[in-house]
């Protein structure tokens, strides 16, 4: 439907982040497939975002981040987990910020949640 133009997707700026540190990445053809998807750049939060492609945070950027973070529940058990999820909450997040009408996504924790 994307490709008929009958709907409108794009991906948010962690994304790229998050297949950059995927060592397989670019060997699973993620990046490229990527590339077609207009990219709304989030809130910078520092260790995750690549500055030159995030704006500064609000101070309703930073609220509805942390109600984000709440609603599912961002794990401390293991820093890897709470990079993750902190990672999570920045999709949906900069999803919200600019008024995506949905969130597209196949991770089972997010599907979830909710509030």
């Amino acid at each position: 439907m994307h490709d008929q133009f009958r709907v409108f997707l794009a991906k948010t700026d962690v994304v790229d982040t998050e297949l950059d540190l995927e060592k397989n990445a670019m060997e699973e053809g993620h990046s490229l497939a990527s590339v077609k998807f207009f990219e709304l750049h989030g809130p910078i939060v520092l260790d995750h975002s690549r500055l030159d492609h995030a704006v500064l945070a609000s101070d309703e950027d930073v609220q509805l981040l942390g109600r984000v973070k709440e609603i599912i529940e961002v794990r401390v058990i293991s820093e890897r987990a709470a990079k993750h999820d902190l990672r999570d909450a920045m999709h949906i997040a900069t999803s919200i910020r600019y008024g995506y009408d949905g969130f597209i996504t196949r991770d089972e924790r997010i599907l979830k949640c909710h509030d």
